[in-house]
């Protein structure tokens, strides 16, 4: 979300004649949870500040409150971008729909395996995931958002990257 700071805005319709575009600062990562009353929508308050131990455990802490319907207010609001995970429960392919106060949403499916070509040309076991994104497109084009899940995918192939970017 530094690299691309539009994916963190929302529209402002509030003056449906005359909408802005809100910058947002923080990033207030939304992770959807399949929990006993429903889907819902908690997320991680200032991810960019936070290591990748708190992140966890925050990640933790959210799922545990969810399970047990005790989720607060405060967990709920203020979300800038969501991830909604389907693999977990065994889903593919997902068409992710954005929440109206965000402009992006990413939705990942199951790891598969899967024959795939190595540098060499042979055919060898891979691990394929699909990553499926959504965007406002009144401030989002297609290749923003492409640009951003090529760098995603950069990320998740190559970790050390991840590392050196990490706080």
């Amino acid at each position: 979300l530094n690299e691309f700071p539009i994916l963190n805005a929302r529209v402002d319709a509030s003056t449906p004649e005359k909408p802005k575009l809100i910058m947002r600062a923080k990033h207030n990562i939304g992770i959807a949870m399949d929990t006993p009353t429903g889907l819902i929508v908690p997320n991680i308050k200032d991810v960019a500040s936070r290591s990748i131990f708190d992140i966890a455990a925050e990640i933790s802490r959210l799922s545990a409150l969810g399970k047990a319907g005790k989720l607060t207010s405060a967990d709920l609001g203020g979300g800038t971008i969501t991830v909604s995970n389907i693999g977990n429960i065994g889903g593919t392919y997902v068409a992710p729909v954005i929440v109206p106060t965000e402009v992006a949403i990413l939705g990942i499916g199951r790891t598969r395996t899967l024959p795939v070509f190595d540098e060499a040309g042979q055919v060898t076991k891979g691990e394929l995931v699909n990553f499926s994104w959504s965007a406002d497109h009144r401030v989002i084009d297609g290749a923003t958002m492409a640009r951003m899940g090529n760098r995603v995918r950069e990320l998740i192939e190559s970790p050390e990257l991840m590392l050196l970017n990490l706080r």
